[in-house]
């Protein structure tokens, strides 16, 4: 850390005349391809963690909750269908319909946290 740490306070030296290094890594120096593998490698585990979490199957992404939800206003749509939109179980059903989509809406769908990219 001491040696890394001396590389990228050297400075530049340009057509004989010697200037700090105030920001970054200087252009060239040694210590440059070091640093870009450290900071890639975290990168690409951030990387490959997020596609393979990606890449799980739906169902195994979503969670219980969501799940229940999703069956629930699939099967309230159902009984909705062929019903007369003026009729009082159609309003009830409508009602429901719009409280578990709310739900849903509310509850997380992943099982695990959050994709953030």
């Amino acid at each position: 850390m001491n040696l890394i740490r001396k590389l990228l306070k050297c400075g530049i030296l340009r057509k004989g005349q010697f200037s700090r290094s105030s920001l970054g890594v200087p252009q060239g120096s040694i210590v440059a391809p070091i640093l870009a593998n450290i900071y890639y490698n975290e990168l690409d585990k951030w990387v490959e963690e997020k596609v393979n979490m990606l890449n799980q199957p739906k169902s195994q992404l979503k969670s219980r909750k969501y799940k229940q939800l999703s069956y629930r206003i699939k099967r309230i749509a159902g009984k909705m269908q062929g019903l007369d939109k003026r009729s009082e179980e159609y309003k009830t059903l409508l009602k429901e319909l719009k409280l578990a989509k709310r739900n849903r809406f509310k509850t997380p769908s992943l099982v695990r946290q959050q994709i953030l990219i």
